[in-house]
């Protein structure tokens, strides 16, 4: 099904990249890539190479339009990391682009964490007790240092000595794996806005009672 509009031409100078997919499209496929309509809805069997063509589209036009917003949705977390994500990193991706998208599975490596970081309750935690005196002072000190952050992540980790720490960054960058944290909490709007609204404090509660800190004496 498709509705029929004047395709816009590439903007000047365009994304210009020359990329190289192994693949060859079926005929499907071709009608598909050849699509000129503003919505092309592509359906079929299970097997019938959607994925495959879709994630060349997306690949294509972020070539051809530098800049765009590309929505890419699967019926789950595991098959959008696994199956779309890693098919096009095993691309034979321009180096741009790869760059681009090697930070795209770096944030999602971050939500893994995030995801595995609650529990029912807060777990008690040996090391956390002997270094703070408790897991609600804890606790306390990571939600005050993440009142103070707009955005971006709080993370809990064990340094050198095994002292149990954490850090707030505003970004994902190198530092954030070299402490290897255990524990992640997403700061970001998207994270509570759904449920709290404007009340990130209420949702800093609401994520830290439900912590894990027990992670931090493995």
């Amino acid at each position: 099904m498709s509705t029929r509009k004047k395709r816009t031409s590439p903007p000047e100078g365009g994304g210009g990249g020359h990329l190289v997919i192994p693949g060859v499209p079926n005929t499907r496929q071709k009608e598909f890539f050849s699509s000129e309509c503003r919505f092309t809805a592509y359906g079929g069997a299970r097997g019938g190479g959607k994925s495959w063509a879709l994630r060349r589209k997306l690949v294509g036009l972020c070539l051809v339009y530098p800049g765009i917003h590309c929505l890419l949705i699967r019926r789950s977390y595991p098959e959008l990391k696994g199956k779309s994500f890693e098919q096009i990193r095993k691309m034979n991706l321009k180096k741009g682009l790869g760059q681009e998208l090697s930070a795209i599975l770096f944030k999602i490596k971050a939500h893994e964490l995030y995801f595995s970081s609650f529990s029912e309750e807060v777990k008690p935690s040996a090391l956390v007790r002997k270094h703070y005196g408790s897991e609600n002072t804890f606790v306390y000190e990571m939600k005050n240092a993440a009142l103070m952050t707009e955005g971006g992540y709080l993370y809990a980790f064990s340094d050198s000595r095994g002292v149990p720490r954490f850090r707030c960054t505003e970004r994902l960058d190198g530092r954030i794996f070299t402490d290897r944290p255990k524990l992640l909490v997403d700061l970001f709007e998207h994270a509570y806005f759904a449920d709290y609204g404007f009340n990130y404090s209420l949702y800093l509660d609401g994520a830290l009672s439900h912590i894990d800190l027990s992670v931090l004496d493995k």
